[in-house]
């Protein structure tokens, strides 16, 4: 068997703590770093929900969030007027309700529970689901994705139900209708 040399490396005290406190301020770094993005994505977060929450109320009196109306502004700007028209579109008049209290009143509250009857990937799908429930005549949400999701799902959600018993029995009739409804009841 060959004699293999080895090669051996000599570090000074002063150069061993040199290359200590190197790691030690690199791994403070990365931990800053992480710190900071950790707080940008709860705060993106905390925002989402916010806006998700967000109500509109069309003139039939049935609630839908925010998605209504800005798929009626996309439908508006689409079909603009030329001003050698005298034909005036008035989009739907829509109402915004007011905002949320502060987080201190809403924990005051009774939670709410919600039947999510769907969760297509399509703004368009999801509205079209929306407004099936909303005719008969349950109140519909339908929420943006969230930011933690891979894909993005626009969550379709039926009710407002103070109680689970009412939200089970609300998601017993609607499963009554249809084969394979795979609907589950949401706590908020």
């Amino acid at each position: 068997m060959k004699n293999k040399e080895y090669r051996e490396l000599q570090v000074s005290s002063s150069q061993l703590v040199f290359i200590f406190l190197g790691i030690l301020i690199l791994c403070v770094v990365i931990f800053l770093l992480g710190v900071s993005v950790g707080k940008k994505q709860a705060q993106l977060s905390g925002e989402s929900r916010l806006a998700a929450k967000k109500e509109v109320t069309e003139p039939s009196g049935k609630v839908i969030k925010e998605e209504l109306a800005s798929l009626q502004k996309a439908k508006e700007e689409t079909k603009k007027v030329e001003p050698s028209e005298t034909v005036k579109q008035e989009p739907p008049k829509v109402e915004v309700k007011k905002e949320q209290p502060p987080a201190e009143v809403q924990k005051a509250q009774v939670p709410l529970y919600y039947v999510q009857v769907g969760a297509p990937t399509n703004k368009e799908a999801a509205l079209s689901i929306a407004r099936n429930f909303q005719k008969l005549g349950y109140q519909v949400a339908v929420l943006e994705p969230f930011p933690s999701d891979k894909k993005s799902y626009f969550r379709v959600r039926v009710g407002g139900f103070s109680a689970r018993q009412e939200a089970e029995a609300a998601k017993t009739k609607m499963e009554s209708g249809t084969k394979k409804a795979g609907y589950f009841i949401i706590k908020d």
